[in-house]
């Protein structure tokens, strides 16, 4: 018999059996809460398990299709927003557009300077192109998708070009290398297109108004220590030029003042430039397959050419680079492989061991589009929706874009499209036993004086309605 099973001299046993079912009822009530709080805590542990598991998980992609036939003096491609539907840029045929799917050709696109053409810059991500014609003028497209609402068949879309300037130039041009077109300040004016290209006498560039008929005047670039321009692109706003060079340095050249601002050594020679989401990180490639970003970093009163993340090497000389308008992953394509990777985590998401003559990148990021020399064509999936999140990126130092050195961030929101999210879990966990260490200074006190006061100060009366509640 228990102990508190005895009968008790002095107490009704009415009293005392409803006391020992009171007792028994407890005990089970507490034994069956505790279980159960013990398995809502795991239960929310599985959970959240569950929950945050794939968040680690490989980027995942798969062969969609590949046919031939797109000829192969293909200069540059873009992918539609869908995935569905390609433009193709020819030098000798000028554009045309395909139907994923199978590669069935679509319809024929018109317009724009006599061809054959001469050059032609790459097509950006927001569908803006430049040519030279061989009537030796420049015209500027900006190429956008009609579709009726809710269609989703691309033989029933219609390219639109609009095409805009005849610009004439006074001599040739070897390269078009990048462009920027400079919204006019204030009420009066037109937009400006300022352009930078190779031609026999060096790095030039120009600009001028798109609807301007005066040819126009090429403006020499002189590079520093000789320095032969390979590469160029033009920052935001199109004021500063960075310049890719065969003895392997990257430049910031002020065009107002026509001085390199800013030097960065790569290491060997540069073949391709790139922006990445935001055009705040500036991606080179190399002769070699080296693979790294750099930004522009203010040290004192000026700014120098900061290393901003290296990537996993890739085989061959780098021929260009394109990135999605939904996050920071970018394509990146040489004679021998196709990578995707993410500018952020520094992981590589897809890798293709052939090489590409131009690839494209849709703006979602989940479509891969790339072409041989041969003129053969291959379209992947890429499934990667949590691509800028990793174990590195949650506890690790990361260097984020406008941040002078690697530091623990948490910024997971932003107000533009091309916001960097920083992911770092180090403040919450750091804020937290910061919240505890604050909270128990107070709480530890409290709870210590309280207890001495309950059992050794207060009143029967309260230290009998105080304890069983505590």
């Amino acid at each position: 018999m228990n102990r508190s099973d005895r009968p008790r001299e002095g107490l009704d046993p009415k009293v005392q059996k409803r006391a020992r079912r009171m007792d028994r009822f407890m005990a089970l009530f507490i034994s069956v809460g505790g279980l159960a709080i013990i398995a809502t805590v795991l239960g929310m542990m599985v959970f959240i398990g569950k929950e945050a598991l794939p968040l680690f998980g490989s980027a995942k992609s798969a062969i969609l299709t590949s046919f031939s036939g797109s000829g192969s003096d293909v200069r540059t491609l873009s992918v539609d927003e869908s995935g569905k539907a390609a433009v193709f840029l020819s030098l000798r045929e000028g554009l045309s557009t395909r139907r994923l799917a199978d590669g069935t050709p679509l319809a024929k696109v018109p317009g724009g300077p006599a061809l054959p053409w001469l050059q032609s810059t790459d097509i950006q991500p927001k569908g803006e192109v430049l040519v030279l014609g061989s009537d030796h003028t420049l015209g500027l497209a900006t190429l956008s998708w009609q579709k009726n609402a809710g269609e989703d068949n691309p033989a029933a879309w219609t390219l639109d070009p609009h095409w805009q300037g005849a610009l004439a130039l006074k001599e040739d041009l070897a390269e078009l290398l990048h462009f920027r077109v400079v919204e006019a300040e204030g009420l009066g004016g037109g937009n400006t297109l300022r352009f930078v290209a190779l031609a026999p006498s060096g790095l030039v560039w120009a600009e001028a108004a798109l609807d301007a008929t005066a040819p126009l005047e090429l403006k020499s670039i002189l590079l520093p220590d000789h320095g032969k321009a390979t590469c160029a692109v033009f920052n935001r706003d199109g004021r500063q030029l960075f310049v890719g060079t065969e003895q392997g340095k990257v430049l910031n050249i002020q065009l107002e003042g026509g001085e390199a601002a800013a030097t960065a050594e790569f290491g060997e020679p540069i073949t391709a430039l790139g922006l990445g989401l935001g055009e705040n990180a500036l991606l080179v490639g190399g002769a070699h397959g080296k693979l790294a970003a750099y930004q522009m970093a203010r040290v004192g009163e000026g700014f120098t050419l900061q290393t901003l993340h290296a990537f996993a090497p890739m085989k061959g000389a780098v021929r260009g680079f394109a990135h999605g308008l939904r996050d920071k992953r970018f394509l990146a394509w040489s004679q021998d492989q196709v990578v995707v990777d993410h500018l952020t985590t520094e992981g590589r998401l897809f890798s293709y061991s052939q090489g590409a003559q131009t690839a494209g990148l849709s703006p979602r990021g989940d479509v891969i589009f790339a072409c041989d020399p041969k003129s053969a064509c291959r379209v992947w999936s890429l499934n990667a929706p949590h691509a800028d999140v990793n174990a590195r990126n949650l506890f690790g130092k990361i260097h984020y874009e406008g941040y002078s050195k690697p530091d623990y961030v948490w910024q997971s929101t932003g107000g533009t499209d091309d916001f960097e999210p920083k992911y770092s879990l180090i403040p919450l966990l750091f804020g937290t036993l910061k919240g505890t260490l604050y909270a128990m200074l107070f709480a530890v006190p409290l709870a210590v004086f309280a207890a001495l006061y309950t059992s050794q100060f207060a009143t029967v009366r309260l230290r009998n309605t105080v304890k069983p509640l505590v």
